[in-house]
């Protein structure tokens, strides 16, 4: 699976701080710690193309490539603030059954099938790849 850390050079909470600050005219924000976590909104960790996102929990379009154990999201197109990234329980099965499948995002007719949502099973996954014949 794809990281933030994996395509971008620096630490991922910079990069995010970076690209907040370009949106907003140089806006200060600091990173929450501790109990100032548990009081954030939750944006719920997916994988798109092979790649870890989260997207906004406003619904206002922005996401971003999470870094590997990222637990803090800051929305750079939208005022919710920091959110607290939550990651699925089974992670490490989802990407051992998503990597399975052909990464194909380039080449027509064949989309990546390599995408999961919050809500799907890893029994889900495993079914798709059945019907696909993937083992």
């Amino acid at each position: 699976m794809i990281y933030h850390d994996d395509k971008n050079a620096g630490e991922y909470l910079a990069f995010v701080l970076a690209a907040y600050r370009r949106s907003h005219a140089g806006g200060v924000v600091s990173v929450p710690t501790g109990r100032d976590k548990e009081a954030l909104p939750q944006a719920e960790a997916q994988v798109n193309h092979g790649r870890w996102i989260a997207e906004c929990s406003t619904g206002c379009g922005d996401a971003v490539l999470l870094g590997k154990n990222a637990d803090l999201y800051l929305c750079s197109n939208c005022d919710v603030g920091w959110q607290l990234v939550v990651w699925p329980e089974e992670q490490a099965a989802i990407e051992s059954d998503l990597l399975k499948r052909p990464h194909n995002i380039r080449v027509e007719p064949e989309p990546s099938s390599r995408n999961w949502t919050p809500g799907e099973t890893v029994e889900d996954l495993r079914a798709e790849n059945a019907e696909r014949g993937i083992g």
